[in-house]
């Protein structure tokens, strides 16, 4: 159970293993159930401070939408997004690039060229060449 007296990050923690254990009692299964795991994984790891770990399990769940929903494009580009903050948070300015371009990319096929999440990726790309 989760406490309030625990603390945010605590209380965090408590509730992304919560959405863990729920995800993986749909016994329906799907691909898209397995890279939503992987992505709770990725976060809850940063959030104890195995942010290498969580990096790994936000590429499987890229992976896992890539390969088996590709048709969720949309998600996908969020996904590629999330992803790319936080390795331009870590440092890694060449792999942030990368995904902020393809997640940029896909987001102005789907969105057009004037959504403010279009702004937001190309705030966020700034900052990896203004660090050049």
């Amino acid at each position: 159970e989760c406490f309030s007296d625990q603390g945010e990050i605590k209380e965090a923690i408590c509730h992304f293993e919560e959405a863990i254990r729920l995800k993986a009692l749909d016994f329906n299964g799907s691909d898209e159930r397995d890279a939503d795991i992987a992505f709770i994984e990725g976060v809850l790891n940063r959030l104890i401070g195995f942010k290498e770990k969580g990096l790994k399990f936000y590429e499987k769940c890229l992976k896992i939408l890539k390969l088996k929903v590709s048709h969720k494009r949309k998600k996908i580009a969020n996904v590629l997004y999330f992803v790319g903050c936080s390795y331009l948070m870590h440092g890694h300015h060449k792999r942030a690039m990368k995904l902020l371009k393809e997640s940029l990319q896909t987001r102005r096929e789907i969105l057009g060229c004037f959504h403010l999440d279009i702004a937001t990726t190309l705030f966020d790309m700034s900052f990896i060449h203004e660090s050049r």
